[in-house]
């Protein structure tokens, strides 16, 4: 990755030798690169997973939660998989296998150091085919990438090249080994949801941001500027 955090060198990208945003060098002249992108593999951590017997039964609280609603109905709190989204994917033929995952994955950027903007984006997927009291646990948070700085990302979306990559392989199935059953089966994995604050979903949506003339993520409607205190706003 440049070290400024420019970009990643993966993809379209992976032969330059130059930042095409600021212009530094990506190796050093012994042909060693002067910054690397920190990512853990998903698919290796739920490899590992499903290797534990325990942990492995339970990964089947998605589908023991869809096929007994009615007994988990008494606490009145519900789950990501009572909404909409989730009921068309079945209809569509996803998670036909009671071991797929569901994840929602979340962005964020951090403020390391007092007064300065964000220069620190993580990326984190949520497992929920984990009970819900499980899968908010820290040691049960998978961070997957990060971002690490000092500048803001230029080329967002080659960060995310790993980590599309690895979705696209458990989207079509992994070969995996269930400890509880003793047995290899075809693993497969989708997001659900993004989450975040509003700059990190911007980011991720490819988005201008709601004070830009093209600010809506949902319509074409242009926004207007006012020139005296110079804002964009949206006539209705």
């Amino acid at each position: 990755m440049c070290v400024n955090s420019c970009c990643a060198f993966v993809g379209v990208l992976e032969n330059e030798t130059k930042c095409k945003f600021c212009k530094e060098d990506r190796y050093y002249s012994n042909g060693k690169a002067r910054k690397n992108l920190p990512f853990t593999s998903i698919i290796e951590r739920l490899k590992l997973q499903f290797k534990n017997p325990e942990r492995s039964k339970e990964l089947l609280y998605r589908h023991n939660y869809t096929c007994n609603k009615g007994e988990f109905a008494h606490n009145n709190i519900g789950d990501i998989f009572d909404r909409q989204i989730y009921q068309e994917l079945l209809n569509d033929e996803y998670f036909p296998d009671p071991r797929d995952i569901a994840f929602t994955a979340s962005c964020d950027g951090y403020q390391i150091f007092r007064q300065k903007t964000d220069d620190c984006w993580v990326f984190l997927f949520l497992n929920n085919n984990l009970p819900q009291e499980l899968r908010v646990k820290k040691e049960n948070l998978m961070v997957t990438l990060i971002i690490p700085g000092p500048k803001q990302p230029q080329d967002f979306n080659s960060f995310l090249y790993p980590l599309i990559q690895e979705m696209k392989f458990l989207q079509d199935g992994i070969s995996c080994y269930d400890g509880n059953k003793e047995e290899q089966f075809t693993l497969r994995a989708n997001i659900l949801a993004w989450t975040g604050d509003i700059p990190a979903l911007l980011k991720v949506l490819c988005l201008t941001g709601h004070n830009s003339y093209s600010g809506c993520r949902f319509c074409n409607l242009r926004g207007t500027l006012n020139e005296t205190n110079r804002h964009v706003y949206y006539p209705l």
